[in-house]
């Protein structure tokens, strides 16, 4: 038994925090032996470089490996939405900028983060229509959000941007694809309506009759 002295000791442990380089410790014995020294070399931890990333919320899931620094390709991950090796964005509610944290499983590596920007994908807002069957042609522009214009229209009656209700009837969906990134699909529906021909009747009359 005896007593350690020195840079960083406390007690029988010895902290390597802050004490970069060479560290004399000495160690004294109870009772009539002699102290001894002995020293301790502290070096840096490396730290790996690691990329950041930028997705949408609706992107498919993103393997951080592909942020990995190739000089430490092994360790762990963790932080909010990670899954192993896995970061799924479709779980984040809004834009976040989420940080993530490797560990390497290399010796006297310190464990690192980076940074992952998350856009909340949003779905534009479409108008909707009642049409009769008989109606020229619908102007499809005419119901995209301002905010998303010139996308994919597609559906029954649909050529391009144009919707053609002849020869339908009832509630039409059509589909929407905006041309912008980080954005949802839309749909929205066209009532048509069947175009009625009244039926008259017909009778003789005499001019000479009155009405």
């Amino acid at each position: 038994n005896g007593t350690w002295t020195g840079p960083g000791v406390s007690g029988t442990t010895f902290d390597p925090t802050g004490q970069l380089g060479t560290n004399t410790l000495t160690f004294t014995p109870d009772g009539c032996g002699s102290a001894a020294s002995t020293t301790v070399e502290v070096v840096s931890g490396a730290v790996p470089n690691l990329t950041t990333a930028t997705v949408c919320s609706t992107d498919g899931d993103l393997n951080l490996n592909t942020l990995l620094d190739p000089l430490y390709p092994n360790g762990t991950w963790s932080g909010d939405y990670v899954t192993d090796t896995i970061f799924d964005p479709t779980q984040v509610m809004g834009d976040e900028t989420v940080t993530v944290t490797f560990t390497s499983s290399d010796a006297c590596v310190s464990p690192t983060t980076t940074t992952i920007d998350v856009t909340l994908a949003l779905t534009p807002i479409l108008g909707n229509a009642t049409v009769c069957s008989s109606d020229t042609l619908l102007d499809l522009t005419t119901l995209e959000d301002p905010a998303y214009p010139g996308g994919t229209w597609s559906g029954t009656g649909v050529n391009g941007t144009e919707f053609d209700p002849s020869g339908l009837s009832g509630t039409i969906t059509l589909d929407y694809t905006p041309n912008e990134s980080c954005t949802n699909n839309a749909t929205t529906d066209i009532t048509v309506e069947t175009t009625v021909t009244p039926t008259l009747g017909t009778t003789d009359i005499c001019n000479a009759e009155t009405a």
